[in-house]
Order: structure tokens, then C-alpha cells, then sequence
């Protein structure tokens, strides 16, 4: 009985701590509400935005990856892989689980903006800005199979902890080595971010004019330096091993080692910019108008407010802990220009463009001192009606892709073949039928053919057919293959005429039409079937043999090997509790953020 009134009492104490706090005056309930705000328009258009094609890459290597016990993959690093992994095996393979890591960590970046900007103006930018990045359109509609809203996340916690602690106690603390390298492990673009940090550090240092404390700080620092290095290089372990045992005994690389470092490039060949590593002509003839382009369709508002408020502060005489928010992304601003103009690699600026938002807004509404709230509340909603407007394609229909997964998952037997329209994107049908039998049209008369020559009795299966009604799902490309859609269509037009038609999915850009029937086959075929499960590389799955496996035939191979891989897990630890480190910052009291020693 003394328990269960324990218990009660608990909860009855927990509950009037939540209403004691929504009707306070603390002003971070308003933080909780932007992020349901954010995390619910993340969560709809997640599971409407129809899938790019390097989601369907990332995505699908990312499923079984985990079994595989692979340190590193070709592309990009390991633990965003890992972690979408872990997702997946929680949640099931679909279009929310697969975007999770983006969705999660997008979403707990509205809290760190947060932090970062209270710490660097004060409260009123702080909530400005965070319901700013919360209704961002451009950050929302990239919440994507990506690693890039993942990775800034952990780039701006470094960053929190840089200023925060050289701010509080003149030192460089371990959390900015750690939150980089766990960057790092995410996507490698979070190296580029490393030279501000060292640069505004030694700048800081040596703008000190008492040469007894600029002694005093250097040394303070100079211990935790070398051990952050170190321990930076240790959590690059997955890179480098993986790598260097993959060289020793293949003379091969992973794209990026490839790429930036001119290695055994005819591995990737086919595959676009595998070759290119950084053009400064590429980032001024195609940039200007990549960025318009990519902007203002999405964020106009945001981006506009956003470019204003960073050349006013640059240009004020603002403290340098400010501009340095600024000038810390300006070295991966420039080397993403040269280098990849994709959308979702730039969405790592907007946490940026909604802080210098936040502080214009503050800053106009001081004009007026006594319409000040009426001001900032009036920009607000009209930010927040143009970016919902923008938004509304991606808030009312589900993708055709996922909605396909959805159908497999909940209809189609562990025993039933699966022959999916060739004119489907190959990484869409991988993410939609990985764990499946299933045959691109393609290879289905080859299937038949086969069949003939296999011993033993048929039996009767089912065998489900999706269609591409629109003829082009995802490649860009069947238009100039008259012949090969020609083909599909009479495949499309046999179904048709001796199958039933059990779904009719319509999606923007991704009608599929889905019919059921039953054929005779022999046992060996699903063998045959599942032999052509390869994607991109890499077998699906990670079920059967890797081009990038290497022989552990060594001590010294299979040591370097299972550190590799225990950092790995080790940073995949930290990830995942480091949201504990937001709530922590959020809930404990703070100082006077405004008296910088900077």
C-alpha cells in the first residue's frame, strides 16, 4: 500500500510540476511547443516527400548493415548506417524509419539553436530563432535518407561546447573533440568545419595582449589538446583501418579517399563527380544561381532576413564570438560550392540563416519599443503561413514509394515472388522489396526460360506485378528508351489481361498499379531469384560477397580490425545519448550569458 501512495504521490507531483510550469513565466514552454511544431510537420512530410535517388542508396545499405559487421562503407561513414540499422530493427523498414536519424536529430537541432543563441545574444533571439528553424521549410522538406541534418547536429554541439567552455573556462574541453569526430563518423564534410575551430582559437589566443595569461591559456590548453587530438584520431579508426586494409591487400579506397587523393578512380567509374575533387570555377559559374535556385523557393523569407543578419553582424561591432558563428561555416560553405551542388548537403545552413534571422527580427522590432512583441509576432506568422504554403505539396500525400512498402510488408508472403517494373528506379524497388523474392521485368522471360532446365516438380506460387503507370519511375531516363518501355508495356498489357488488379497507389510522380496472380515454378527459383539482389555496389542485404571485403588472415589485420569496430560501437553510444546532454543544458541553471570574456 506505502508503494503504491509513493507511487501516486510521484505522479501527482510530476503533474503539478507541469502545470506550475506552463503557466510560469519561463519562457522555454514556448521551446516545447516549437518543437512539436517541428517534429510533427518533420514526421508528415518525411512520409510524403517522394524519395531522391541517393536516399535509395543510403537508405537501403543502411538495412541488415549491422549483421554485416563492416567498419566502414564506400560512400560515407558508418555510424549514420549503424544507427539507421538500429531504427529500422525497432520500426520496420519504411519511409519514417528510414528517414529517422534526420527527423530526430533535425529536431533536436531547434533545441541547440536554442542554447547556441541565448548563449550568444539572449533569450528573446534564442526563441526567435528556434521557431524560425522549427517551420523551415527547406528544413524540413531535406529531412531525408541523408546524413546531413545528423551531422550538423553533432558539428554545432562541438560548436556549443567550443564557445561555451572557452567562454566559461578559457579551455578547450574534451565534448568538441568527441561531438567532431561522431560528425565525422556521420559524414566526412564535417572535417572542413575543424579549421575555423583551430583558426578562431589561435586568433583568440594571440589577441590576448597580457603575454603572461596568453602564456597561462596556452598551457591550460595544450593537455587537452593532445589528448582530443588523439582521441579524435582513435574515433577516425573505422576510416582509416577499414581503408588501409583495403589498399594493403586491394589497392582500393572508398570513394572519398579515391576522389580527393586520386586512388584507384577507375573502381567508380560510371559513377558521377568519382572523379572531381574541388573547382573554384565550378563554385563561381554554377553557384550563384545553384543557390538562388535552392533557396528561395523553399525558405525566401528565412534566407532573405537570414543574409541581411549576417552581413549586419559581420559588419557591426558585435563581439567575435559572433562573427565567428559566421566564419565557422564559411571554409565548408565555400568547399561544398566547388564540389557537390546538391540541395541537401547546403540544408546544414539553415540552423545559421534562422540564428541571424532571429537576431534581425529582434533587432527591427527594437524600432518600435512599444509594439516590440506585435512586430516580431506579426513577421513570425507570416514566415510561418508562407513556409506551410510552401510545404503544403509535401503535407497531404503520401509517397508512391513508400506507400508500395507499406503494401509489401502488410500483403506479400515470405513465399510469393515479387516482379517489379524495370522502369522503377532500382534503388526504390530495393528499399520497397529487399526482404522479398522479387525479379526486375527485365530478367523475368530469362526467369522462364531458366525454369525449364530445373529439376523437379512446379507448384503453384503467388506472384505479385507492380506497375510504373507513368512509364518513367524514378530513372529520368525511359523517354530515350522507346524500345526497352515498349517491352515493359507488353509485359504490363499480359498482366493486365490474366491477373487481378489488387492496388492502385497515385502519387505525384509515382502512380503504380499493383496485380496479383498465380504461376508454376520449381524450388530452385527463388535461389535464383535472390542471386540478383545486388545495389549499387553491395549486395542487398549485405547478404553475399562485398567487392570491398579484405582477408583478416593476420594478428595484427584482425587487432586493428575489433578496435576499429569497438569505437564504432562506442560512438555510436555516445550518439545516442547525447540528446541527455541538450536536456541537461536546458534544465540546469544558467549564469549571466552576456558578460563573454571574448
Amino acid at each position: 500500500m506505502d508503494s503504491i501512495k509513493e507511487e501516486s504521490n510521484k505522479k501527482s507531483s510530476i503533474l503539478d510540476k507541469t502545470i506550475d510550469f506552463i503557466f510560469s513565466k519561463d519562457k522555454r514552454k514556448w521551446l516545447v511547443l516549437f518543437l512539436i511544431i517541428g517534429i510533427i510537420l518533420r514526421l508528415i512530410v518525411a512520409n510524403n516527400v517522394p524519395p531522391l535517388a541517393d536516399e535509395m542508396v543510403h537508405g537501403s545499405h543502411a538495412i541488415n548493415i549491422i549483421s554485416s559487421g563492416v567498419i566502414n562503407e564506400q560512400n560515407e561513414c558508418p555510424v549514420w548506417f549503424y544507427l539507421t540499422d538500429l531504427v529500422y530493427r525497432f520500426l520496420g523498414v519504411n519511409g519514417i524509419s528510414a528517414r529517422f536519424l534526420s527527423i530526430f536529430f533535425g529536431t533536436l537541432t531547434i533545441l541547440l539553436v536554442y542554447l547556441i543563441s541565448k548563449r550568444l545574444f539572449n533569450e528573446k533571439i534564442a526563441l526567435i530563432s528556434s521557431f524560425l528553424l522549427a517551420i523551415s521549410a527547406f528544413h524540413i522538406r531535406y529531412a531525408l535518407m541523408e546524413q546531413d541534418e545528423a551531422m550538423m547536429f553533432f558539428v554545432l554541439l562541438a560548436f556549443y561546447y567550443f564557445v561555451k567552455d572557452l567562454e566559461e573556462k578559457n579551455k578547450i574541453t574534451f565534448p568538441v573533440f568527441v561531438f567532431m569526430a561522431i560528425a565525422f563518423l556521420i559524414k566526412p564534410i564535417a572535417v572542413t568545419f575543424i579549421p575555423a575551430i583551430v583558426i578562431y582559437f589561435f586568433y583568440r589566443l594571440y589577441a590576448e595582449k597580457d603575454k603572461t595569461k596568453r602564456k597561462e591559456i596556452f598551457n591550460k590548453n595544450l593537455k587537452p589538446i593532445i589528448i582530443g587530438s588523439i582521441t579524435f584520431l582513435l574515433f577516425m579508426s573505422p576510416i582509416l583501418v577499414y581503408n588501409y586494409l583495403l589498399y594493403k591487400e586491394k589497392g582500393i579506397t572508398d570513394i572519398q579517399f579515391s576522389r580527393f587523393f586520386n586512388i584507384s578512380q577507375q573502381t567508380f567509374e560510371g559513377l558521377a563527380g568519382h572523379d572531381q575533387s574541388y573547382s573554384i570555377s565550378y563554385a563561381i559559374r554554377d553557384g550563384p544561381k545553384f543557390l538562388w535556385d535552392s533557396f528561395t523557393p523553399l525558405d525566401p523569407i528565412i534566407t532573405l532576413l537570414g543574409i541581411i543578419g549576417i552581413f549586419l553582424i559581420l559588419f557591426s561591432k558585435k563581439p567575435r564570438h559572433l562573427k565567428f558563428l559566421i566564419s565557422f561555416h564559411l571554409i565548408t560553405f565555400i568547399f561544398l560550392l566547388g564540389t557537390s551542388l546538391l540541395q541537401t548537403h547546403f540544408v546544414i545552413f539553415l540552423p545559421l540563416l534562422c540564428i541571424c534571422s532571429g537576431y534581425l527580427i529582434a533587432k527591427l522590432s527594437e524600432y518600435s519599443k512599444s509594439h516590440s512583441k506585435e512586430i516580431i509576432i506579426t513577421l513570425l506568422i507570416i514566415i510561418l503561413l508562407v513556409d506551410l504554403w510552401i510545404l503544403w505539396p509535401f503535407l497531404s500525400n503520401k509517397s508512391g514509394i513508400f506507400k508500395v512498402r507499406d503494401f509489401a510488408m502488410n500483403n506479400i508472403g515470405k513465399d510469393d515472388l515479387v516482379i517489379a517494373d524495370a522502369r522503377i528506379y532500382r534503388g526504390s524497388i530495393v528499399f520497397m522489396l529487399h526482404d522479398k523474392h522479387y525479379l526486375e521485368s527485365s530478367y523475368f522471360s530469362q526467369l522462364l526460360e531458366s525454369m525449364k532446365n530445373m529439376p523437379g516438380e512446379t507448384f503453384p506460387v503467388t506472384l505479385y506485378f507492380i506497375e510504373c503507370v507513368q512509364d518513367d519511375c524514378g530513372w529520368g531516363t525511359i523517354v530515350n528508351q522507346p524500345e526497352f518501355n515498349q517491352s515493359v508495356e507488353q509485359m504490363v498489357d499480359f498482366f493486365k489481361n490474366n491477373s487481378e488488379k489488387v492496388k492502385s497507389i497515385k502519387s505525384k510522380g509515382e502512380d503504380m498499379n499493383i496485380y496479383k496472380t498465380t504461376i508454376p515454378v520449381k524450388s530452385q527459383v527463388f535461389q535464383a531469384i535472390d542471386s540478383t539482389h545486388q545495389w549499387f555496389y553491395y549486395p542487398v542485404m549485405w547478404k553475399g560477397e562485398r567487392y570491398d571485403s579484405y582477408k583478416l588472415d593476420t594478428f595484427f589485420k584482425q587487432t586493428l580490425q575489433n578496435i576499429a569496430y569497438v569505437i564504432l560501437w562506442i560512438a555510436i553510444i555516445i550518439a545516442l545519448l547525447s540528446p541527455l546532454l541538450i536536456i541537461y543544458e536546458l534544465v540546469k541553471k544558467t549564469n549571466n550569458l552576456n558578460s563573454s570574456p571574448f
